[in-house]
């Protein structure tokens, strides 16, 4: 099962998304943020990362760099 990585600040979006991949057959992991994103990354492989481009902190740009 593939496992896709969705992080937005909002928790409307997230959680929306991540309820639509999850019910397409996707393994979903969330991060409200850049950071918490890249800590997850570092702890598990993950097939395919779906972000927010303008968060606090760090953005969707920073993330996909990192």
């Amino acid at each position: 099962m593939p496992k896709v990585l969705v992080v937005d600040d909002s928790a409307t979006q997230r959680t929306l998304l991540a309820g639509l991949l999850s019910q397409s057959g996707f393994e979903v992991e969330t991060a409200e943020e850049g950071t918490h994103a890249i800590e997850l990354l570092n702890e598990k492989p993950l097939d395919l990362v779906v972000t927010d481009m303008e968060m606090p902190q760090c953005n969707g740009v920073q993330l996909i760099e990192s």
